[in-house]
């Protein structure tokens, strides 16, 4: 038992070195998620591993952690944090890897994590977040995939967060809420 203690306590220590060590070289560190952490430095946002390399410079104004794979970053833009999700305003958003490579152009003006493999994507939208749901709305809305492709078009009037959930995606379109599933495949909501 004490030498399992014993072990804790040297993790422990040597964790809070490295973060502290973390702390003197950039403005801002996240914690890590699936094996990076984004960091800020004088007003740009990169990525670092679990070493404290640096693998993705800090080349971009905002982003987001990394969820499925990948991470939202851009050129002009914030992440900022409406009362349920976090969502990205302002600039031109586009989606990483972890190598750094660009999956997407650095174009749309609002977009949102992975979920399910689709990440939502928006010419021209915004969220509406209140007490009670987050949904995207204005400009037209869509869904790209894991390569960067624009999988189902930016034909959507709204979206509800967070995209997909259980294979389907409850979108307006013409007017009128309804579910689609991966496919685009839609069906009305009952009135």
């Amino acid at each position: 038992m004490k030498r399992h203690f014993i072990l804790f306590y040297f993790i422990l220590s040597c964790l809070f070195v490295f973060c502290n060590e973390l702390s003197k070289k950039y403005d801002y560190v996240t914690s890590f998620k699936d094996g990076v952490a984004r960091v800020k430095l004088n007003g740009k946002t990169g990525y670092i591993d679990e070493k404290g390399n640096e693998i993705i410079p800090l080349i971009y104004d905002s982003g987001h952690l990394f969820n499925e794979g990948f991470a939202a970053v851009s050129i002009g833009g914030k992440y900022f944090y409406p009362k349920h999700s976090g969502g990205y305003h302002n600039g031109k958003w586009g989606f990483i890897d972890k190598t750094g490579k660009e999956i997407t152009l650095i174009k749309y003006d609002f977009v949102y994590d992975f979920s399910e493999g689709f990440a939502v994507v928006s010419i021209g939208g915004t969220d509406d977040s209140d007490e009670h749901a987050v949904s995207y709305y204005g400009g037209k809305w869509g869904f790209i995939d894991k390569t960067g492709k624009e999988i189902l078009p930016l034909i959507y009037e709204r979206i509800h967060y967070p995209g997909f959930k259980n294979g389907y995606a409850s979108v307006i379109i013409n007017g009128k809420w309804g579910k689609i599933d991966k496919k685009g495949n839609f069906t009305p909501d009952e009135d």
